[in-house]
């Protein structure tokens, strides 16, 4: 190595296997010279309580939505809606997903959706048949949904923020069904 110092980062570290966080336990405990562990993770309490035990804990906080704007700004192929700012919830990564093309077109067959179910219809449910059978679309809708109804109890409620603004006619049609 040409660093004097060398970092060791390990993403997602609560998907770390017993064994394999059990191999790391003796480096923890005298690590070499200059060589630093870094566990990424969003859950620090799912990390085995002998790893912890040998970590110092860092946390970050959420980015706020002007930095998220700012940065969305200078960033080429980047329109980062309202919405998307609000809905990224301080992640920068969850905004580049929110801005994809797949998650807009998949956030529109969802408010669709929604705006039916609230009319009693299920026709728009079946159009999402495909992404709930794909992981990461599944875990994507769900993130919409959640946030769809806080924005429909904050409607009903006259609160803000509503994350989902641009999809006012689907929110009201489930405002005015909980009156």
């Amino acid at each position: 190595s040409l660093a004097k110092r060398r970092f060791i980062i390990i993403d997602d570290a609560v998907t770390m296997n017993t064994a394999f966080a059990n191999s790391l336990l003796k480096i923890l405990e005298e690590p070499p010279e200059n060589v630093h562990f870094v566990f990424l993770t969003q859950a620090l309490s799912q990390l085995l309580p002998t790893i912890r035990s040998r970590l110092q804990a860092v946390r970050f906080l959420p980015l706020s939505d002007e930095i998220l704007s700012e940065k969305a700004a200078t960033e080429p192929d980047m329109v980062a809606a309202a919405w998307m700012i609000a809905a990224a919830q301080g992640s920068f990564a969850r905004l580049e997903e929110w801005n994809s093309p797949e998650v807009k077109e998949l956030k529109g067959k969802a408010m669709l959706a929604l705006g039916d179910l609230a009319t009693s219809a299920r026709s728009g449910f079946e159009t999402l048949g495909p992404e709930i059978k794909e992981r990461e679309s599944a875990e994507t809708l769900a993130r919409i949904f959640q946030q769809f109804f806080r924005d429909a109890y904050y409607s009903h409620e006259n609160l803000q923020p509503i994350i989902h603004a641009d999809a006012a006619t689907s929110l009201a049609r489930w405002s005015s069904r909980t009156k």
